[in-house]
């Protein structure tokens, strides 16, 4: 997986950074289907990537920078997918979770929509949200994230995406 995010203005470079996780949650997802990793053990990281990591960065992209964009505004396709996906990916976790892994496509599924999800939000939803927002606006939207924002890793003992 070779997609970086973009360069970011300084107001959403922690959202940036956060996507940066993201996208090495799904890189190990990938490799850990790859090695024939334990599919109680995908679900499981599944369930801790989504729970402490995903919903609450969604948590923060919707309420920092997305109710900051006027009604008309939020009728951009893109801001409609990237919510629609805020919804669509801890529901596909939940699904994983209840069957504790076996199904190894719904977790590719799960880690390609991680990839895809970033790369509309860095490449499209952001220049766009960038380009719209008022630099108060989006001072105030830094500033929130900052409070939000949690640098927090994710501390998984097993590395199940490492060749054994």
């Amino acid at each position: 997986m070779s997609m970086t995010t973009n360069k970011r203005s300084d107001y959403l470079k922690k959202i940036s950074w956060e996507h940066h996780q993201a996208l090495r949650y799904a890189l190990h997802l990938k490799k850990g289907i790859a090695n024939g990793a334990d599919g109680s053990v995908l679900a499981a990281y599944v369930k801790v990537v989504t729970e402490k990591h995903l919903v609450p960065h969604f948590s923060e992209e919707e309420q920092a920078l997305f109710s900051r964009l006027d009604s008309r505004q939020q009728e951009n396709d893109a801001l409609r997918q990237v919510i629609r996906e805020h919804r669509e990916l801890p529901a596909l976790a939940v699904e994983i979770s209840g069957n504790r892994g076996n199904d190894r496509a719904q977790i590719q599924q799960f880690a390609e929509a991680i990839v895809s999800h970033v790369k509309l939000e860095e490449k499209t939803l952001f220049p766009y949200i960038e380009r719209v927002l008022s630099e108060r606006a989006l001072t105030e939207a830094q500033a929130q994230i900052e409070q939000m924002h949690s640098s927090e890793e994710l501390d998984w003992a097993d590395e199940f995406w490492k060749q054994q």
